[in-house]
């Protein structure tokens, strides 16, 4: 579940609903039911957002990353709401692109960091989708998470 920058902080609740098709007659003897689409609710499912502790800015220099090739970026966390604990910073990948790289921590007194992608020989051409730079943040045993969206293209 990716909560938008925009949501404030507090207690929500949601409510998913799912539809699919479903045989059904208005004669329940009938041999012969035709699908209509049923829509349901699933139970409610309630979660906290807090205040980012962070702020990620992503230089990803140009943003080609060849094919078996590497690419360095670079990842600025901006703390904020008076956090100054350690950040692990990794990167966020489906595993069809075949991209990877090393988890990096900044200390309470680091900022920026370089990650180093490496895509595999056949990682798929192209704009490279759901890819993201994942943070956490940890501040009296509770872990906060931030996700940057990581815009890439694999090029031969």
């Amino acid at each position: 579940l990716f909560v938008p920058k925009n949501v404030a902080a507090g207690t929500h609740t949601i409510i998913p609903r799912g539809a699919g098709a479903y045989p059904f007659s208005k004669d329940p003897k009938a041999a012969k039911k035709p699908n209509i689409t049923l829509t349901e609710p699933s139970n409610a499912v309630t979660f906290t957002v807090r205040a980012a502790p962070l702020r990620i800015v992503l230089d990803t220099k140009g943003g080609n990353l060849k094919q078996d090739g590497q690419l360095e970026i670079e990842v600025t966390a901006n703390r904020q709401n008076g956090y100054q604990g350690p950040i692990t910073i990794a990167l966020d990948s489906p595993p069809g692109l075949k991209i990877s790289s090393s988890p990096a921590t900044l200390n309470a007194k680091e900022s920026k960091v370089k990650l180093m992608l490496k895509a595999a020989k056949d990682s798929p051409p192209g704009a490279a989708a759901d890819l993201f730079i994942h943070a956490r943040a940890t501040e009296l045993k509770e872990a906060s998470e931030v996700d940057e969206p990581l815009a890439i293209t694999i090029v031969k």
